[in-house]
């Protein structure tokens, strides 16, 4: 009973393996990766087309509606994101434009409850329980600003109705995002005009104390 419980975790776990992978480079809304068609993904221009989010209401009933913003937006995919949609889509026997990208075998809507559980599970199978899947928002968030992506970048990735949003989300980041900042500045400087700052001024407070 034990194994087959284990093989049952396992198998759920590759079967959204995907979404999480997704969910991770693109920082897109669990509600947007439930209503994200095929028509909406490009990959030979490597770009998805944000429309619309899942919705499901108290009575069971699941809607399709427009994001969280309000606006349609475009995010460019990695090589990793755009692998991995190939991936998926050569699993599919047949698929219509209209076509939900991860849903039941069927071709049915996941429920939003029913994903946000299994990785769940999955975070508590590694150690990392607690981890959320919107998490993964933030850690593509926190990833961009890291490698000195604009701010207005991230905000336009994630479809934040104002770049302010996106500041006040992150500001606990961009304080050591400017003091790294002004290091590769230092450190860029001292390369391209082969001055060395600090040791110029060094030398100058040594040349004043003698004089």
């Amino acid at each position: 009973m034990a194994y087959c419980s284990s093989l049952k975790c396992n198998c759920s776990i590759i079967r959204f393996y995907p979404l999480f992978v997704i969910a991770m480079l693109t920082g897109l809304r669990r509600s947007e990766l439930l209503a994200l068609r095929w028509r909406d993904i490009n990959l030979e221009a490597g770009v998805l087309s944000v429309n619309r989010g899942l919705v499901r209401l108290r009575t069971g009933e699941i809607l399709m509606g427009s994001p969280k913003s309000g606006k349609s937006r475009t995010v460019d995919l990695p090589d990793q994101a755009i692998s991995c949609l190939r991936t998926i889509l050569r699993s599919r026997e047949e698929v219509h434009p209209d076509a939900l990208v991860f849903c039941h075998p069927d071709g049915s809507p996941l429920l939003p409850d029913t994903v946000t559980r299994h990785f769940g599970r999955l975070m508590a199978k590694v150690g990392l329980k607690g981890v959320r899947l919107h998490d993964l928002r933030h850690t593509h968030a926190i990833l961009l600003l890291g490698e000195g992506v604009h701010l207005k970048v991230v905000s336009e990735r994630l479809g934040h109705a104002d770049i302010r949003i996106t500041g006040d989300l992150y500001s606990h980041v961009l304080p050591n995002l400017q003091g790294e900042a002004t290091m590769k500045l230092s450190e860029n400087f001292d390369a391209e005009t082969g001055v060395d700052l600090q040791e110029d001024l060094q030398k100058g407070r040594e040349d004043r104390h003698t004089a």
